[in-house]
């Protein structure tokens, strides 16, 4: 199946995420290549990777709050 040019992504464009290879990395910290860069670790990575939220679906609790009403500030 061939597909349309403009879903083929150029070979220096592709992102490549390589597993943490730092021994006792637990890839929560500046100390992982892939968390300083912000990316998520692969699901190969080490065992206790601490860098998989999104894919374990961890999300973090947010709640809306309303804003000051600043119209009258001066």
């Amino acid at each position: 199946m061939l597909l349309h040019t403009s879903y083929v992504v150029p070979e220096e464009d592709r992102l490549v995420v390589r597993a943490c290879k730092i021994n006792g990395c637990d890839c929560s910290t500046e100390a992982c290549p892939n968390a300083a860069r912000k990316l998520e670790c692969p699901k190969h990575c080490k065992r206790g990777c601490q860098n998989q939220n999104f894919r374990r679906n961890i999300c973090v609790d947010l709640f809306v709050a309303a804003a000051p009403n600043t119209e009258m500030a001066g």
